[in-house]
């Protein structure tokens, strides 16, 4: 299962914890962590979606 740190924020507070710590923390309460990642580290992104493709001459 795939865990958003963002998520973890909304019911406990993880703001001050390091990745490792939290993934520590889980794996004493009884949740195993097989491994840890960032889904992304690029900053300033926009994301955009093409609702059509019809352009008008």
């Amino acid at each position: 299962m795939k865990i958003v740190r963002e998520w973890l924020e909304e019911l406990l507070d993880v703001t001050l914890k390091s990745d490792l710590e939290i993934a520590s923390a889980l794996t004493k309460a009884g949740t195993e962590v097989g491994s840890y990642a960032p889904l992304s580290t690029a900053n300033n992104v926009v994301v955009g979606k093409i609702l059509s493709d019809n352009v008008e001459e």
